[in-house]
C-alpha cells in the first residue's frame, strides 16, 4: 500500500484557559457537566505540496452564566502529499 502523505512535523498552536478567578474555577468543578466539547478540523495548503492539518477543540459552557471558563487547544501537523513524499525519498 503506497504511503499517501508523510508527517513532518506536529506541534500546539495555540493553548488556552480562561478563567476569571479562584471562585470561578471552584464553580466550574462543580457544573463541567455543562460544558460541551467542540472539534473543528480545518487544512491549509502550503507550498513544495505541504498542508497544515489544523485540530482545535474547545470545551465551553455555551450558557449565559457569568461564573465560566474556556478550554481550548489547536494542535497542528505538517504534511506532505504524497508526490512530495515520493520525491523526498528518491533523493
Amino acid at each position: 500500500m503506497d504511503k499517501k502523505f508523510e508527517i513532518i512535523l506536529s506541534f500546539i498552536k495555540d493553548l488556552s484557559i480562561e478563567t476569571q478567578d479562584a471562585e470561578t474555577l471552584l464553580f466550574v468543578r462543580e457544573n463541567i457537566d455543562k460544558y460541551q466539547l467542540g472539534i473543528d478540523i480545518s487544512s491549509k495548503p502550503l507550498k513544495n505540496k505541504m498542508i497544515e492539518v489544523s485540530t482545535k477543540l474547545s470545551f465551553r459552557d455555551k450558557s449565559t452564566n457569568e461564573k465560566k471558563s474556556v478550554f481550548e487547544i489547536d494542535y497542528a501537523c505538517l504534511l506532505y502529499t504524497s508526490d512530495a513524499a515520493d520525491e523526498r525519498s528518491s533523493v
